[in-house]
């Protein structure tokens, strides 16, 4: 599968992550989001068959990232983190990373892809909602720190 791509005069390439990919993966989940890096067990999701990370590079180095939970006994998967080094973020990146993760997902048969989203996550939104995710229902105070609810979202791939 291709994963390269243009956005302006940017050449973004997107691979599978490796084990020398934890540190950064580790620090920029850090920076992003407090909530979701204390669930997110790096070292044990890169190793995993029933998990997928993805980094987007530019110029050989990393800015973004996204993860996803092969669910084994449907054709279905989850988005479990996508995160973009701030410096880059609202250029394409995670427009990119979520594209190449839609195309990847088809070939291995999946046709539902699920995520959920802090409430108050406006711009993490605003990109699901380019996607035509739709939402599925709530979690009740589902994130703690800060204390928000969850948005349910899914798509048909």
């Amino acid at each position: 599968m291709k994963g390269n791509s243009f956005e302006g005069d940017i050449l973004i390439k997107i691979r599978e992550a490796t084990r020398k990919d934890l540190k950064w993966l580790i620090e920029i989940a850090l920076i992003s989001f407090r909530e979701v890096s204390k669930r997110l067990n790096f070292p044990e999701i890169i190793n995993s068959q029933k998990h997928k990370i993805f980094v987007a590079d530019v110029n050989g180095k990393s800015i973004g990232y996204i993860v996803v939970s092969l669910l084994s006994s449907e054709e279905l998967a989850e988005l479990l983190s996508i995160a973009v080094d701030r410096r880059f973020q609202n250029e394409g990146i995670g427009t990119h990373l979520i594209k190449y993760l839609i195309e990847f997902l088809k070939t291995e048969g999946i046709n539902l892809l699920r995520l959920e989203v802090a409430k108050n996550n406006y711009f993490a939104k605003k990109l699901y909602t380019k996607f035509r995710f739709v939402n599925v229902g709530t979690r009740k105070n589902y994130y703690h720190d800060p204390k928000d609810d969850a948005i349910l979202l899914e798509m048909e791939i």
